[in-house]
């Protein structure tokens, strides 16, 4: 199946919504259950946003949800980074086509990924460490790509990290989902 994928610039909600409606086709193709052409949301399961009101589009498709930690679509897996479990139960009951990744910019994940990054590591439990470690490995890969500076204001530094991380997690479900 043929996928589509829009990145957003800024604000620019209005646009990527405009740019899935005219994509979806028309209402009479909509189709329940697995064989329907579904688009999968990804947000973080820290945001205050509720998955409705950043999907306003017309009910051609079904709309799937997954909140994870950062919005995270892949899970590490040694030096591996698989396909979150959630995504991919999802993508085996429903054609997902689209993609939507929504950050937000008061993400605390992310905050204390970077703060992890830039000081030291308290001790923190197995489990918190390993939803932590790919936002700390993606907030060093900012800083070498110089998509972030010590220099940068506090504020800038945290919207173009979230800026950066909803790219890589749609560059990522673009590769890990083209087989469906």
């Amino acid at each position: 199946t043929a996928g589509a994928w829009c990145a957003m610039n800024g604000d620019d909600l209005e646009a990527a919504i405009e740019w899935v409606q005219g994509w979806t086709g028309s209402r009479s193709d909509w189709r329940e259950g697995p064989a329907a052409r579904s688009a999968l949301v990804v947000s973080c399961s820290m945001s205050d946003c509720r998955r409705e009101p950043l999907w306003p589009v017309d009910a051609t498709r079904n709309v799937v949800g997954v909140r994870t930690l950062g919005n995270q679509a892949g899970d590490r897996n040694g030096d591996r980074v698989e396909l979150d479990g959630t995504i991919e139960h999802l993508e085996r009951r429903h054609d997902i086509t689209a993609a939507l990744v929504v950050g937000h910019t008061r993400c605390q994940a992310l905050e204390d990924a970077y703060d992890r990054r830039k000081g030291p590591d308290p001790e923190l439990p197995a489990g918190i460490e390993a939803r932590l470690a790919p936002l700390r490995s993606l907030v060093g890969d900012a800083f070498e790509e110089a998509v972030l500076s010590r220099s940068m204001a506090p504020r800038t530094i945290r919207y173009r990290l979230v800026e950066y991380n909803v790219r890589r997690q749609v560059a990522f479900l673009r590769r890990a989902l083209s087989s469906s």
